[in-house]
């Protein structure tokens, strides 16, 4: 197995891992988040929603601009180790991201605002970490 496989089944692995505790997010804070939600939109809200536009538009520029660059590199070259590191960390890096904007919506809910204000977050993080999820280089 080359060193480029063993990274892109490590970064699978860790997208299922940060996938799934979105679910444990939706979950604990269904469990433990406040029975008389808050409603309506209040600047909490519009601020958690412009922290995750602005984490998006992060994704989609780091995306283009440092795994995009290391995966043609890494489609020519396979044993470039400077490329795969960067295709690697700037894949980790992404998904933290993705996460981030899950964790947004977790926050929401334990603020006491509805599961419906909370929703949208947690399914753009699910969407865009399945869309800038690692992808075998050249296959991008």
């Amino acid at each position: 197995m080359s060193s480029m496989d063993a990274a892109l089944k490590i970064l699978r692995l860790l997208q299922i891992a940060l996938i799934s505790s979105i679910f444990l997010y939706i979950l604990i804070g269904e469990m433990l988040g406040s029975k008389h939600p808050v409603t309506g939109i209040s600047a909490v809200v519009i601020a958690m929603l412009v922290m995750a536009a602005l984490t998006v538009v992060i994704v989609v520029v780091l995306h283009k601009v440092v795994v995009g660059p290391a995966a043609t590199t890494l489609t020519s070259n396979a044993d470039d180790a400077t490329a795969l590191m960067r295709w690697r960390t700037g894949n980790i890096v992404l998904m933290a991201l993705c996460e981030s904007i899950a964790l947004y919506g977790f926050v929401l809910r334990f603020l006491g605002y509805a599961f419906t204000q909370a929703l949208p977050l947690y399914l753009a993080a699910i969407v865009l970490m399945l869309y800038c999820g690692p992808k075998r280089p050249g296959a991008q």
